[in-house]
């Protein structure tokens, strides 16, 4: 489900972080998948180095003396 602000869709936390674990999972697949070719399994990779483990989330609902909440990495 998607809020409108001033007609504009955006996104709700649950599904920005949905997206998040799921690209990871996917440059993953990518990474490990043999049938690939190894200029595609080397790009993957590359954009793994640099993607976060954890997504740090700091938006409604989360207070500052709480802190932010971590999201929990897949399995």
């Amino acid at each position: 489900m998607h809020r409108t602000c001033e007609g504009k869709n955006m996104t709700m936390p649950s599904e920005r972080t949905r997206a998040f674990i799921q690209t990871r999972d996917f440059l993953v697949e990518l990474e490990q998948d043999p049938m690939l070719s190894a200029s595609i399994r080397r790009q993957a990779r590359q954009l793994l180095r640099q993607y976060p483990m954890q997504m740090r989330y700091c938006g409604p609902g989360s207070s500052k003396s709480e802190g932010s909440t971590a999201l929990p990495s897949p399995s």
